[in-house]
C-alpha cells in the first residue's frame, strides 16, 4: 500500500507528523513526499521512524523538475536530514529505495 502526497504543501511540521506516524505503521510500504516543503527536522523524524519500521521499502523526498510549472514548495533537506535518513537506511532490513534527489545535501554525504 502506498501514499503519494507529492506537490502538496505539507511543510516541516506535517513532515514531522508523517515521520512520527511511520513509527507505528504496519501497512504502508511506499511513501512519496516530493516537493512538499520538507526540511532537516522532517527528515530527522523520518530517520527515527525508519530505524523502527520494518514495512517501508520505498521513500521519496526529492524535488521534481516540472519545467515551467511553479512548484508549490520544494523540499529543502540539508546535511543533517540526509545524515539522519542515511543512518536509518543502513540499519533498515526492508528499505530498498530512497530518493533525496535535488535536495541540499553536500557532496561528501552523497552516495
Amino acid at each position: 500500500m502506498g501514499c503519494d502526497v507529492d506537490d502538496n504543501p505539507v511543510g516541516e511540521e506535517g513532515g514531522k507528523a508523517f515521520g512520527d506516524a511511520l513509527v507505528h505503521n504496519r501497512t504502508l510500504n511506499t511513501l512519496e513526499l516530493n516537493n512538499a516543503g520538507l526540511g532537516d527536522e522532517a527528515a530527522k523524524a523520518f530517520g527515527t521512524a525508519l530505524k523502527q519500521n520494518s514495512v517501508v521499502v520505498w521513500l521519496s523526498l526529492s524535488i521534481h523538475d516540472m519545467g515551467n510549472e511553479k512548484m508549490i514548495e520544494n523540499n529543502n533537506i540539508g546535511d543533517a536530514g540526509g545524515i539522519a535518513i542515511g543512518e536509518a537506511v543502513v540499519d533498515s532490513p526492508t528499505m530498498l529505495m530512497i530518493d533525496l534527489d535535488g535536495n541540499h545535501i553536500s557532496r561528501e554525504y552523497q552516495l
